[in-house]
């Protein structure tokens, strides 16, 4: 609706579908100029006729939801105060669940909502993926007898064992050492050796950077991993010596700044 009201040239002062607008232009709203609680029926508007339907059936469907949850909340909330008890004091529960109202329960709930939905995000890009396969393969574009892993993702969990828990257990805490055991036959070390590297730079660049910050000195962290990438030999030494001159000078007592030491770093790497 966005895009077309903006192709419509529907503007934020314009008397039909802007902010203060009580009427459409032929459907369309400038939903980025409109209230945040008049969105929602804008975009009902737009199905014409069923868009007084459609608001009525989200408003239920939105009280239910939030009406039973806090219910349901009062009522956890209830029983874990009393102790586990099933059934707790009427009275009790009366003060659960007004206190839930009164302190901006609203907002709470609406982000643990939020935050339960993250799973089903994440099994939702799966069902995606599984659809667009289907699809595919109902197309004959893809051969269902085409080359597959030989284990489903999920195979520790569909057909548990004590090796499959194991190695699952083992992919958690070590998932490394199991991608290494593989990487040797596959490709040889090459992967191995680049991951390494660029963990070293990606290591070698947070401290450099927590070094810049903490003495108050220019630069960004690009800045830091490109140093430490392109001339990570030098930037160790700088980060050495400076580190090294830095507590000698705490030592020393000496608060001067701009400490010099007898082999000073080249220029160049001093201004990076």
């Amino acid at each position: 609706m966005e895009r077309n009201a903006a192709m419509a040239n529907i503007t934020c002062s314009s008397p039909l579908g802007g902010t203060n607008a009580t009427k459409n232009f032929k459907g369309l709203y400038r939903l980025s100029c409109r209230a945040k609680n008049d969105m929602w029926f804008d975009l009902m508007d737009q199905y014409g006729d069923l868009g007084g339907f459609l608001s009525v059936l989200s408003l239920i469907g939105i009280i239910l939801y939030f009406v039973t949850s806090s219910d349901s909340g009062s009522l956890v909330i209830d029983c874990l105060s009393a102790n586990g008890d099933p059934d707790p004091p009427v009275p009790q529960r009366v003060f659960w669940a007004l206190t839930e109202g009164g302190a901006d329960a609203l907002q709470a709930l609406q982000a643990v909502s939020i935050a339960a939905g993250l799973p089903y995000t994440i099994l939702l890009c799966f069902m995606c993926v599984s659809l667009w396969r289907a699809v595919q393969m109902e197309a004959g574009d893809l051969d269902p007898n085409g080359p597959q892993f030989s284990v489903s993702l999920f195979n520790p969990i569909s057909w548990p064992s004590c090796r499959g828990v194991f190695k699952l257990l083992l992919a958690t805490v070590a998932p490394a050492m199991m991608v290494a055991e593989f990487t040797f036959p596959v490709n040889g070390i090459s992967y191995v050796g680049w991951a390494v590297l660029f963990l070293f730079f990606g290591v070698a660049t947070a401290i450099r950077t927590g070094i810049r910050v903490e003495d108050g000195i220019q630069g960004n962290m690009v800045e830091d991993f490109f140093v430490v990438m392109l001339l990570y030999p030098f930037a160790a030494y700088q980060m050495d010596q400076h580190v090294l001159n830095h507590r000698q000078t705490k030592m020393n007592g000496d608060v001067e700044h701009g400490h010099v030491c007898e082999n000073p770093a080249p220029k160049l790497i001093v201004i990076l």
